[in-house]
């Protein structure tokens, strides 16, 4: 008797952490993107070794390019669907490709633009390490993403081989 009450104390104490943990493997944190920049500015800010006056400064016109590019890459996106899905000429993919080049330089050149206004506040050094940190910022975050990609697939078997 007394061991059936201790499985059943055990049961209910232990049944509870099982679910949320199954619970938590089905659905993953979804992306959040605001979460996503304040992570990358606290990095940025660290690696770099930015000012309180340099981060405020330097952050809003970050993200104002950022967000100029990103726009400009929807573009780009939008036209190789378009090359993806529809039955284009030679001509027509030719054409296509010519404002795809166009999106891309404008999105270097949109870099360029803000490179000027960032070494009004930042020196060249430290733009430098900020470039960095991005890259490093980026590569880490992408790898993160895969991990738990992988981790969410790790119940599935694995495809078999001819």
């Amino acid at each position: 008797m007394k061991q059936l009450l201790y499985l059943t104390l055990i049961a209910l104490f232990v049944l509870p952490f099982t679910a949320q943990a199954q619970n938590n493997q089905k659905n993953p944190p979804r992306f959040s993107p605001q979460e996503y920049v304040e992570k990358e500015q606290a990095f940025i800010v660290e690696k770099a070794g930015l000012s309180k006056a340099e981060e405020n400064k330097f952050f809003p016109l970050y993200r104002k390019m950022h967000e100029e590019q990103h726009r400009l890459r929807d573009e780009i996106v939008k036209r190789m669907r378009r090359i993806e899905t529809e039955r284009l000429s030679n001509e027509e993919c030719f054409t296509v490709l010519e404002e795809i080049k166009k999106y891309e330089y404008q999105v270097l050149n949109t870099e360029y633009r803000y490179q000027k206004k960032f070494l009004k506040i930042v020196s060249p050094s430290t733009l430098a390490k900020i470039k960095i940190a991005n890259k490093n910022f980026e590569r880490k975050a992408l790898g993160e993403m895969i991990r738990q990609g992988n981790n969410k697939s790790s119940n599935r078997r694995p495809p078999q081989r001819n």
